[in-house]
């Protein structure tokens, strides 16, 4: 039987590269504040670079006579299709740094740096859907600050479109700012309206989490973007979020991998972190982009 020989240096970045991959996947769930929010699918199996989502329409009833024969409704499903993506970081660490520090620490670092960055570019992903919600139609107004009216115009569209699950609001902090100061100059009765509403009592948790409002849990994150050109207005949403009426969906590919490898002509060793996955609006009518100045007044 031939010998079997084993590398030890390779065994040793084995075990590091899964070490980092382990804080990178931390960091990124810490910097995930809209991803568990919407639809997520595991596309892992799919054998493709692109996985498709059915969304299946309504159909109506009618009264039937006592012998009315019936016909068929037709009954399909629209395919939304998400199409694989690929984001990563990579950085050399020079055998000149290993010779003063350990390795482990500065890729330590690395794998939290690069987790950090993948889950604020999921998060952007998708933000960047939330001016197309409700056909682009957002509630709010361009270059002004949000209202407490125009949340509830928000809330009205959701409920008018029979949306039945719980819903969830996105906002940028300086939206949340400005939705604070617009219900505590307008009337402060209304923080008490409805399933226990706290909004603007605390401070935000780790997930990004500051209350509820009539209801509807609010989160804030500054990974929520810009548009408009000139005004670089914020827009948040207001969405459903359970997995059956959310507006938007995330597909996972592959959550992260991190390699090593040597990097002789450098004099160090390149550490690798990668993640691959899509974004996709699959359902119009049941989220709404909320718009606002990007300045707290």
């Amino acid at each position: 039987m031939a010998e079997v020989y084993t590398s030890t240096a390779a065994m040793q970045n084995t075990v590091l590269a899964e070490q980092i991959n382990n804080i990178a996947l931390e960091a990124i769930t810490a910097n995930n504040i809209i991803a568990p929010l919407i639809a997520n699918f595991n596309a892992e199996n799919a054998r493709s670079n692109v996985f498709s989502i059915p969304v299946y329409g309504s159909v109506s009833a009618a009264t039937i006579g006592e012998t009315t024969e019936m016909t068929s409704t037709a009954f399909s499903d629209t395919q939304n299709s998400i199409t694989y993506g690929e984001v990563g970081v990579m950085t050399i660490v020079q055998d000149k740094y290993n010779e003063v520090r350990a390795v482990a620490d500065a890729a330590s670092a690395f794998g939290r740096a690069a987790g950090h960055a993948i889950g604020v570019n999921i998060d952007q992903a998708i933000s960047a859907l939330f001016p197309a919600l409700g056909g682009g139609t957002n509630v709010g107004t361009t270059d002004v600050t949000l209202t407490y009216g125009a949340f509830l115009r928000g809330l009205y569209t959701l409920e008018n479109a029979n949306v039945h699950g719980p819903m969830v609001s996105v906002l940028h902090p300086v939206q949340a700012h400005q939705l604070r100061d617009s219900i505590t100059s307008t009337t402060a009765t209304a923080i008490g309206w409805g399933n226990g509403s706290t909004f603007g009592v605390t401070a935000a948790d780790a997930t990004g989490f500051v209350g509820q409002l009539m209801g509807i849990k609010i989160h804030q994150t500054t990974n929520v973007g810009t548009a408009n050109g000139a005004t670089a207005d914020k827009v948040g949403s207001l969405m459903a979020t359970s997995q059956e009426e959310s507006p938007l969906a995330i597909a996972q590919w592959r959550k992260t991998r991190t390699e090593m490898d040597r990097k002789v002509e450098r004099r160090g060793t390149a550490i690798v972190v990668t993640n691959a996955y899509g974004v996709v609006e699959i359902r119009d009518t049941t989220g709404v982009g909320i718009v606002s100045k990007s300045t707290p007044t």
